[in-house]
């Protein structure tokens, strides 16, 4: 083989690789960028399910409030109760 042809063909495969790295560096905004609203997604998604975990607490935490003066049950058993609820919608 020539000393030319193999300049060429190195010089062919440093071009490939130059388009490859300059693709990948263009891309690069568009992945972080889908990155980025994927975690702000899961993000969200976690927020209105612990907003969700919450409420269902609170709500349980009345309903067993209001039993509890019928029944005459002891407050610590009813913030155990809602907070095994809690843990347990929120998971």
């Amino acid at each position: 083989m020539k000393p030319t042809t193999a300049v060429l063909i190195r010089r062919k495969e440093w071009a490939i690789d130059g388009a490859k790295a300059w693709e990948e560096y263009l891309a690069a905004p568009a992945v972080v960028a889908a990155k980025t609203a994927r975690l702000r997604q899961e993000r969200l998604e976690k927020a209105v399910g612990d907003k969700v975990a919450a409420e269902k607490a609170a709500s349980e935490r009345v309903r067993l409030n209001s039993a509890s003066k019928a029944k005459k049950i002891p407050k610590t058993a009813i913030l155990r109760k809602t907070k095994l609820v809690a843990r347990k919608n929120s998971a």
